[in-house]
């Protein structure tokens, strides 16, 4: 069973492709309320992590938890099975996700985008949409491109729409897929601003995966380090960044300080 404070629980998490290990047998909890980064090289497993969550991509082995329901197992004839759809959409409202890619819909204006889940999925009334859309894009200093479409925005100010987009739905679980990836150094430190301001301050717990560690050590309450498809270490930003443990890591972090 999941430890009842944990939003997050995976065990023996495995997903190949072909003969290629993606995820191998991974074990993480993660804490309400915690601000979780993950880290490594490309290709050691970390977005295919947040992608497997939202049952983006499926597992071969493994259990997940999420909000206390076991959403993916492997039972006894080795086979895996998922929650009912039904009861997995309930739970997939409780998690937002922003990719790298600022995925807007770009055929609506940045309130468009942002009241659209909320309608469909939470049946919010419009009003009540749009109130609260309008009062994110203020917050993040955005309010007077509400009626700006996404080929109108700059890199940054779009990462900030997509990060108001998954707010929207006011989710407990944020998801952030290499938030910072695309975008100029000096936009990065905007863009923990926001994650701050939108998610952290309000308690959420957030998931974070990034190839810069000045970030993680910025934002984080916890790091991962994730090389080859494993969980090589865990710990707090000073323990892993100043006082690695393991090889792999201390090569790791001298390559990036090179």
């Amino acid at each position: 069973m999941p430890i009842m404070n944990n939003q997050i629980t995976v065990k023996n998490l495995v997903k190949r492709y072909g003969a290629c290990y993606a995820l191998n047998n991974v074990n993480l909890d993660i804490a309400k309320g915690e601000v979780v980064v993950i880290i490594g090289p490309s290709g050691g497993g970390k977005s295919t992590f947040l992608r497997i969550l939202m049952q983006l991509e499926k597992i071969d082995a493994g259990e997940i938890h999420i909000e206390q329901v076991c959403v993916a197992r492997t039972n006894n004839f080795g086979r895996v099975e998922y929650i009912d759809k039904n009861i997995w959409r309930q739970v997939k409202q409780k998690i937002g996700i922003v990719f790298q890619n600022f995925p807007l819909f770009p055929n609506k204006t940045v309130l468009e985008n942002l009241v659209l889940a909320p309608l469909l999925l939470k049946k919010s009334s419009k009003k009540e949409a749009i109130i609260e859309a309008q009062n994110l894009l203020k917050k993040i200093g955005m309010g007077e491109k509400s009626n700006s479409y996404p080929c109108e925005l700059s890199g940054g100010q779009k990462q900030r729409a997509a990060i108001a987009r998954a707010l929207s739905m006011q989710p407990e679980i944020i998801l952030f897929d290499e938030p910072t990836s695309a975008l100029d150094p000096e936009l990065v430190n905007n863009i923990i601003d926001v994650i701050k301001i939108l998610a952290i301050e309000n308690g959420k717990t957030v998931v974070i995966t990034t190839h810069q560690l000045n970030f993680a050590a910025e934002i984080a309450s916890k790091i991962i380090f994730m090389d080859q498809g494993k969980v090589i270490e865990t710990g707090t930003p000073q323990e892993l960044l100043n006082n690695p443990q393991s090889k792999r890591l201390q090569l790791f972090l001298r390559e990036f300080n090179k």
